[in-house]
């Protein structure tokens, strides 16, 4: 029962007491009216005192958190709960003079496309969450951010950089760059910076990222004057590439571009190692899920990203001492860049309201966010203008080795 209902049923119930009142005592002297009209008040009271306790803000939150790419949905999911954890324990976050307490609601998509729309549907029509963090992936983002656009709830999306996700819609936003700025710079790095004039790609042609990522490389290469000499595809759950990769041994590439997520990569880079292929590798941001353990196999490789835990910066540094606090481990790229979403995401909430007509219209009104993934500038879009850095494998750990502003650099 709403407080308004019952104060309506409790002054109906003081009237009738005070015409029972009225003609049952004569002296006019308020007896036990007195007692109800107490009982009255506090209960009046009651409703009042619970109207300074808001619901919690849920947010939703769809990660892959079993198959493959597990260990990136863990990484992102503590990072939420350590920026979560900090709101609530200081008292929640405060809107408009009241503190809310936020609720993340967690649903696991596995990396798999159907799972991500089934994860969206239940956070928005059964778990009625006011935004949704994530899905991670392009291939689950895409399908997912069309569900959140027609039912009008906002979705962040922190490591997903295809444009396809955030193209026509006013309700996704996104952290990260989008593929097409990662692949042209990739191409402008082998060529300028790694003095490459011949280049092979090896790619999954089923998986919307990698085959983006392939495509919009080797037209950045060639506009840049080299060479694409080989150009092999895979699909999805191959695990051998003995035939592609022969065909790039014969081929004699100066450099090799492999836009794969971490899983497939390491296969991939043993077996070019047993083909006796040595040359440089390069890559994008799905590599950014290589475990520490498997990093010696790419040592010397090259690869674009959002963040190094050498990164620069005051704000990077303090995300990377907490984490570590908190969970003995350093945070990798998908966990600062989901601090950073989540980050945001309650900025606009704080400053705009906790509802979702409220936070579609402070991300529309966003200009400006700084994080420790970086500093994002918003414009007419969903996909924030910022920089990438590029990394490399020195001795077995990822090191910062360069750092592009979006303003510098020019696609061709």
């Amino acid at each position: 029962m709403s407080c308004s209902h019952r104060a309506q049923q409790l002054m109906q119930a003081k009237k009738s007491l005070s015409v029972i009142d009225s003609r049952s005592a004569p002296t006019g002297r308020p007896t036990w009216l007195w007692l109800v009209g107490l009982l009255l008040l506090s209960a009046l009271l009651g409703c009042s005192g619970s109207r300074t306790t808001p619901d919690p803000i849920r947010i939703g939150m769809i990660l892959p958190l079993s198959g493959d790419l597990a260990a990136l949905g863990e990484a992102a999911m503590k990072a939420a709960n350590l920026k979560i954890e900090q709101i609530n324990k200081s008292g929640g976050l405060e809107v408009d003079g009241r503190r809310y307490q936020i609720e993340l609601l967690v649903e696991d998509d596995a990396g798999l496309p159907e799972e991500a729309i089934e994860a969206t549907r239940h956070l928005i029509f059964t778990q009625n969450v006011v935004a949704i963090i994530g899905p991670m992936l392009s291939r689950t983002a895409i399908p997912a951010a069309l569900i959140s656009e027609e039912a009008k709830i906002p979705m962040l999306l922190p490591n997903a950089t295809n444009p396809e996700a955030t193209i026509g819609k006013q309700f996704v936003y996104r952290v990260a760059f989008i593929d097409s700025f990662q692949g042209s710079l990739m191409a402008t790095f082998a060529r300028e910076n790694l003095d490459a004039r011949t280049t092979a790609v090896l790619y999954d042609t089923a998986n919307k990222y990698n085959h983006d990522m392939a495509h919009i490389y080797r037209e950045a290469f060639m506009a840049n004057g080299g060479e694409v000499v080989a150009f092999e595809s895979y699909v999805t759950g191959t695990t051998d590439f003995s035939r592609q990769i022969e065909v790039i041994k014969t081929a004699e590439p100066d450099v090799i571009f492999l836009p794969n997520y971490a899983y497939e990569l390491l296969l991939q880079v043993a077996q070019l190692q047993a083909a006796g292929i040595e040359i440089a590798l390069i890559g994008g941001d799905g590599w950014s899920g290589i475990l520490p353990e498997n990093l010696p196999l790419i040592e010397g490789s090259f690869f674009s990203g959002h963040y190094a835990r050498d990164l620069p910066g005051e704000q990077a540094a303090a995300f990377q001492a907490q984490f570590q606090q908190t969970y003995n481990e350093a945070p990798n790229e998908s966990a600062a860049l989901t601090f950073d979403g989540v980050g945001l995401l309650l900025q606009v909430i704080q400053d705009s309201g906790p509802t979702p007509e409220a936070i579609q219209a402070g991300l529309q009104e966003l200009e400006r966010f700084a994080g420790v993934t970086g500093t994002m500038i918003y414009g007419s879009t969903g996909d924030p203008n910022r920089s990438a850095v590029i990394l490399r494998v020195v001795n077995g750990s990822v090191r910062h080795y360069q750092t592009i502003d979006p303003n510098e650099f020019v696609e061709e």
